[in-house]
């Protein structure tokens, strides 16, 4: 058995998480009444993969003391990283590997000036979940999958990689380790620059978006422009990328829903900085231009700075 650090128990965290405390000794980092319905009944997990379980083991709103994780899961949002990273640190040893699972781009780049690059993995979680309520976490079925490769390519990253990808394996979570992570990131931060954009910025939900005629084609210009984006910075994806992921949108629009635009109705900040906003900012370096995503960017940027401010100086997640 394994140590496991989940920072920090949310959808992606406690989804993944649940199911590698079935055979790991699993430290839950949340907050709030969440962690305490997880600390008194345990993480209730309702999955159309996975079935449904109660995840055990530790809740807490910090590491505990002498605890070194083989494992972290970095999933918390953008606007949390410093003290999420400030949390995690004690627990990081010599062999300890950090995965971050967020959203956006750049995540890895923040971990690595803080800790060794050979310790940090690349991750991009496909899964659909939702935190519904405090202690309990449910996934709506799909692949439910994480990718991932190294941030550092050398041979001591790439053993890592293959005892991770083997942990998550006997713990029933699909996975592939990906040479090159970044076309994986940059793919998978094109869909979610159209999704959470347009969402955020119409303040709809996504059907109602696809549904619209003139939203539906901002949408396809949205995508081809963060795609043009993605290939200038050195992504390599098929030409064929916006129009796949836009069949994907049309066929599926009444069960997409974004994370961003969730946190957005309730008040709290958005992570458009590192999606449409990390966007605009590499177009801006490349001498290219993305002004949709500027124009969601900087649209947005009122209402995060206000969100930002309500939570400045809370010390828990």
């Amino acid at each position: 058995m394994k140590n496991i650090l989940v920072m920090a128990a949310g959808a992606v965290g406690g989804y993944f998480g649940g199911l590698l405390s079935k055979n790991n000794n699993v430290v839950f980092i949340a907050r709030g009444e969440h962690l305490q319905v997880s600390k008194n009944k345990g993480l209730l997990i309702k999955s159309k993969n996975s079935g449904e379980f109660t995840a055990e083991g530790t809740f807490a709103s910090g590491t505990p003391q002498n605890y070194t994780a083989d494992l972290i899961l970095f999933c918390v949002k953008e606007y949390h990283n410093d003290l999420a990273a400030e949390i995690v640190k004690p627990a990081i040893g010599e062999k300890t590997a950090i995965m971050t699972l967020q959203n956006g781009i750049g995540s890895a780049d923040f971990l690595a000036k803080l800790f060794t690059s050979t310790q940090i993995i690349v991750g991009a979680a496909y899964v659909e979940a939702t935190k519904t309520e405090p202690g309990i976490i449910e996934e709506y079925g799909g692949d439910s999958l994480i990718k991932f490769g190294p941030h550092n390519t050398s041979t001591k990253s790439h053993l890592k990689m293959i005892n991770v990808g083997n942990l998550l394996c006997e713990s029933g979570i699909p996975n592939q380790i990906i040479e090159k992570i970044d076309n994986v990131i940059w793919e998978k931060l094109i869909f979610i620059s159209a999704l959470s954009g347009m969402t955020c910025i119409t303040r709809s939900e996504f059907s109602e978006v696809i549904s619209n005629p003139m939203t539906k084609d901002m949408t396809w210009r949205l995508l081809n422009e963060s795609y043009k984006v993605a290939t200038a910075a050195g992504a390599e994806l098929p030409e064929s990328t916006p129009s796949v992921i836009m069949k994907n949108f049309i066929e599926t629009k009444d069960e997409l829903v974004s994370s961003m635009h969730n946190d957005l109705k309730k008040g709290r900040p958005i992570e458009v900085k590192a999606i449409n906003g990390a966007i605009s900012e590499i177009a801006k370096s490349l001498r290219t231009d993305a002004p949709i995503n500027e124009i969601i960017s900087t649209t947005l940027d009122i209402y995060d700075r206000k969100a930002r401010i309500n939570i400045q100086g809370t010390k828990t997640l």
